[in-house]
């Protein structure tokens, strides 16, 4: 494996990690203090209205556009 190959894994694993590690703070956060669900739910309710088509896939992962999914209960699979 090439240098530049093996460093743009693992620049994509880092940010990868990153993202779990945010996911799992705020779900914690989220555990910790209820009123934090309906902040978020409220925030990807408003994403809808204004979402570009660009982002719609983000959004349709979220769960936004087909009804809104508890943010708590949505939990990156094989990550527990």
């Amino acid at each position: 494996m090439s240098s530049q190959r093996w460093q743009r894994e693992m620049h994509h694993l880092f940010h990868d990690v990153l993202s779990l590690l945010r996911h799992r703070e705020a779900v914690r956060r989220m555990r910790e203090d209820p009123a934090l669900v309906q902040r978020a739910l409220a925030t990807l309710r408003r994403w809808k209205l204004t979402v570009d088509p660009r982002s719609l896939p983000l959004l349709l992962e979220c769960g936004v556009v087909h009804g809104v999914q508890h943010p708590v209960e949505v939990e990156p699979e094989n990550h527990r």
